[in-house]
């Protein structure tokens, strides 16, 4: 009995010993998952710290993305207000420039006297002294837009430099500075290139060359390159020896707005953009502008350009050439400025032109359903109906008469004269390029800037094809 309860005993105490043990693995159990929870909710708010910070990040970033776009939006709205507020100057002062110089060139072909003539010619070179400081101006907002286009064309090389030397000649002749020209005769006949481009840096260079150079010589020259013969590339180069420039200031004087000197501008005048948008000019056409220069000795800009030889060039006829036309055409001005519709009437009468002016879209319209013309100079910024509209309704009304010809009214002269409707030239101080896209989608078949080029002008009426005669 003893021993029964001796090993009940032991069994008891083992069970006490083995439940104590069970119990501290409960509890050591108990305790790590404790501890693993603690770590969980510990990592739980950290993660909802973190997403908190994240969330806040977001906010913050969602709010730097749209300060970004409001910013994009303001620096794209500045840079439309700055485009329309050009062009709006644009149009404003070349269209009283058009009445200046026009008026001015019919004044100089009338009989003058001597001092008459003095003070015309000196109004006429101020007014295209003018006129280029508007050009720069715009040529250097379309540099900046990159909107200006090079447009290689065929070129006369001798005929193309001999008129650039022949503009300056009375200049360096008032100064007393020899002017000289020299083109390689291994220099090709005709070449392609840009002319007007390449006059406009040519012109520039020259006319600096002269500005600043009080005594010596000013010299031109066309040569091949040298430093890659065979390539086809032509070198110009403009030497002076006037005041040179510094050493140090030879990349400001690229910049635009900026001169080597504070007063030069003073002495000389100019905006400071003529060399920036020379250099822009030259780089578009593939060459580099660079400038060798002596203080008190002088200066050289030189450029290299690639030219392709076309198989033939067209010589365009001189405005003396032009001075009454082989057939006279039917025009139909659309001008709301009287100045300018009074040159351009002039112009075209002594042409031999017939003219009928209309000073708005509305009349302009109204003399197309009472007469037949071969040609329409339309204006684009007018009163009431400008010469876009006007162009899209001169449009409409030829496509409907052209579908309902056989129901048109026998009265109607409103009617197709030629294929594609009657000719409309837009003649306009719009002279942007978007504004000759803007013309040309309209339905317009020219374009011509103001101030109007009378040889251009004369050239395109010319070109005009005059419809056969039909019954109607």
């Amino acid at each position: 009995m003893l021993g029964l309860v001796s090993i009940l005993t032991v069994l008891t105490m083992g069970g006490f010993a083995w439940a104590a043990t069970l119990r501290r693995r409960v509890r050591a159990q108990t305790q790590a998952i404790r501890s693993q929870l603690a770590e969980i909710d510990a990592a739980r708010a950290h993660a909802e710290e973190a997403n908190h910070r994240l969330e806040a990040t977001n906010q913050q970033l969602q709010v730097a993305i749209a300060k970004s776009r409001e910013l994009a939006e303001a620096a794209q709205a500045a840079s439309k207000a700055k485009s329309e507020f050009v062009a709006n100057m644009s149009h404003e002062i070349r269209t009283p420039m058009n009445g200046v110089l026009g008026m001015t060139e019919l004044a100089l072909e009338t009989e003058l006297h001597t001092e008459q003539r003095e003070y015309l010619e000196l109004a006429h070179s101020s007014a295209q002294s003018l006129l280029s400081v508007i050009d720069d101006i715009l040529d250097f907002s379309k540099i900046e837009a990159q909107r200006l286009e090079i447009r290689p064309e065929p070129l006369e090389v001798r005929v193309f430099v001999d008129s650039i030397i022949r503009s300056f000649e009375l200049r360096a002749r008032q100064k007393g500075l020899a002017f000289d020209w020299r083109v390689d005769p291994a220099v090709p006949a005709t070449i392609h290139a840009d002319g007007a481009r390449l006059r406009q840096v040519l012109v520039n260079l020259i006319g600096n060359a002269i500005k600043f150079t009080d005594q010596g010589k000013v010299t031109l020259e066309v040569i091949p390159d040298a430093a890659d013969p065979g390539s086809g590339m032509l070198r110009f180069l403009v030497r002076d020896t006037g005041v040179g420039i510094p050493r140090e200031k030879m990349r400001v004087i690229f910049e635009p707005f900026a001169q080597a000197d504070g007063s030069i501008s003073r002495r000389y005048g100019g905006t400071g953009l003529g060399l920036s948008i020379c250099m822009r000019l030259v780089e578009l056409m593939g060459g580099t502008l660079q400038v060798e220069s002596e203080v008190g000795r002088g200066s050289t800009f030189h450029f290299s350009l690639p030219m392709g030889q076309p198989a033939a060039i067209l010589v365009p006829q001189s405005a003396a050439d032009r001075v009454v036309s082989a057939t006279p055409r039917r025009v139909l001005i659309v001008e709301d400025n009287p100045v300018n519709l009074r040159l351009v009437e002039t112009v075209l009468k002594k042409a031999g032109h017939s003219v009928l002016a209309a000073r708005t879209g509305i009349e302009a319209l109204s003399a197309l359903e009472r007469e037949r013309f071969d040609i329409v100079l339309m204006d684009v910024q007018m009163p009431e109906m400008n010469g876009i509209e006007t162009t899209e309704a001169i449009r409409a009304r030829e496509r409907m008469v052209a579908e309902h010809r056989a129901t048109a009214p026998q009265h109607s002269t409103f009617a197709v004269s030629r294929p594609g409707g009657v000719v409309i030239v837009a003649m306009t101080a719009h002279a942007m390029d978007q504004d000759r896209e803007s013309c040309l989608r309209a339905g317009m078949n020219h374009f011509v800037g103001k101030p109007v080029s009378t040889a251009h002008l004369l050239k395109i009426i010319d070109s005009v094809d005059l419809p056969a005669p039909t019954l109607r």
